[in-house]
């Protein structure tokens, strides 16, 4: 299948909006405590001993995302305590911009396409539904495709563009250790086919992204456990990750 872009249009829109998306994460960044940062690290594998443990310097970014986006099982995350006022000073395309980032879930996506100068055509892993995203470096790199890859993705109508919560594509231990978690299904009541991540309550996606973060960074700390959640109706148990 093959997409009608206006590149040029895309690409001036996402090099003046893209700033503004850095601006708003600084001001959220401000808002975690150092609670949180704990907090996250022990969920996410990056603690240990009392110390904070990265293998990769990019993994600082992931647990950074998570905690501005997914917040840590408060009322609130940090981007929605962001106030009208700062918004206001980061420019005019802020409250477009934040409005964008609450609602932005992450998930796995298989590298579809390449599109030269702009970026790709990925699928998420659940429905095979196309989205573009607009990376232009990601777009030189020539031998990935259907590989797979954790995102966050903003999604601004016609394309998209992740939050920074983008690494390696998934290694061979990584994708046992996905495979294991979708294969564990039906997460918390639902079918595979029912699975919409993008629609879940608050608690719903921390849980979600607290098992895929940590599937990802650390497949080899973590197991399947049985334990009752509220993601599909009924709230029957389902067989999801947690850390050890």
């Amino acid at each position: 299948m093959k997409f009608m872009l206006d590149t040029a249009a895309i690409l001036a829109d996402y090099r003046a909006l893209r700033p503004v998306q850095r601006r708003i994460g600084t001001l959220a960044s401000k808002k975690i405590g150092k609670p949180a940062i704990e907090s996250g690290a022990k969920v996410l594998g990056l603690w240990q001993h009392g110390r904070l443990v990265l293998e990769a310097e990019e993994e600082i970014n992931v647990l950074l995302d998570h905690l501005i986006h997914d917040g840590h099982g408060g009322p609130t995350t940090p981007l929605e305590r962001i106030t009208l006022h700062q918004l206001t000073a980061v420019g005019g395309e802020g409250s477009r911009i934040h409005a964008a980032l609450c609602t932005a879930r992450v998930n796995a996506f298989r590298l579809a396409e390449r599109l030269p100068g702009l970026g790709w055509r990925v699928e998420d892993i659940w429905h095979h539904r196309s989205r573009v995203v607009v990376d232009e470096l990601l777009s030189e790199q020539t031998q990935l495709t259907d590989a797979v890859a954790v995102m966050r993705l903003v999604d601004l109508g016609d394309w998209c563009f992740s939050t920074g919560l983008q690494g390696p594509t998934l290694g061979d231990r990584n994708l046992e250790t996905l495979e294991a978690l979708l294969l564990a299904s039906p997460l918390a009541g639902i079918a595979p086919t029912n699975f919409h991540p993008e629609s879940f309550t608050r608690s719903q996606n921390l849980l979600w992204s607290r098992c895929l973060l940590r599937a990802w960074l650390r497949p080899g700390s973590v197991k399947l456990v049985t334990f009752p959640i509220e993601i599909g109706p009924g709230g029957r148990k389902a067989k999801l990750w947690k850390g050890r």
